[in-house]
């Protein structure tokens, strides 16, 4: 249980410091909707992400786990295959980064704002979906996968990797609740900051975590 966790670590990690929830939840905090949309965007962000994870837990399952000398080969090249391309995403991020122009935050995140609390909560579930998401969630399933877990112990697994990996949309969304009248400087900070320092942030991190999971599946062949 302790060395699945440890597995699960870095790669929920990754997932919490992606930008683009991150700025999601800060322009939500940010518009006029903030009390209305804020918490069912936050509920099916957490809905999303642990249902994208259960599902890579359940879909791992068909990966077979033989117990031979070498006992986990198809995990190995799985994990090496998810590894390599959390690299070409990280790669193909950082290129189009340096050459996008400073021009604020994608036009589909201006409509942000405008969201009513459905809206804001498929959004949440939306954002579970995109490339990076699914990849560092099926790396977390595959990882797991050569460990024999009771359905209980699986479902703690599920619930530790969703809090720390939604942990970032759900702080802000507490704290802000909790001190709504000093909310606005610390949220108009953190856009900014999110705004010019993301796509480094991100590339690296993709990077780290891509060669991470390249070597774990390396050890599994």
């Amino acid at each position: 249980m302790a060395d699945a966790i440890g597995r699960l670590l870095p790669l929920a990690v990754a997932l919490a410091i992606s930008s683009v929830p991150i700025l999601v939840t800060v322009l939500i905090l940010l518009s006029p909707n903030a009390r209305r949309s804020a918490f069912p965007f936050l509920i099916g962000f957490v809905a999303g992400v642990a249902g994208v994870f259960a599902g890579c837990i359940a879909l791992a399952q068909v990966i077979p786990v033989r117990v031979v000398r070498h006992p986990q080969e198809a995990l190995g090249i799985a994990l090496i295959v998810i590894g390599a391309a959390l690299v070409v995403l990280a790669v193909v991020g950082g290129v189009r980064s340096l050459h996008a122009e400073a021009s604020g935050v994608p036009r589909w995140m201006s409509l942000v704002s405008g969201f009513g609390p459905l809206r804001s909560a498929g959004l949440g579930v939306l954002l579970c979906f995109r490339p990076k998401s699914i990849l560092l969630c099926a790396a977390a399933g595959l990882s797991v996968r050569g460990e024999r877990l009771s359905p209980g112990e699986l479902g703690v697994l599920v619930t530790v990797f969703t809090l720390l990996a939604a942990s970032t949309v759900i702080a802000p969304i507490v704290v802000a609740a909790a001190s709504p009248e000093h909310a606005q400087n610390w949220l108009t900070a953190m856009r900014h900051w999110i705004e010019k320092n993301s796509s480094t942030v991100t590339t690296v991190i993709l990077l780290i975590i891509g060669v991470v999971v390249v070597g774990d599946g390396l050890t599994r062949l």
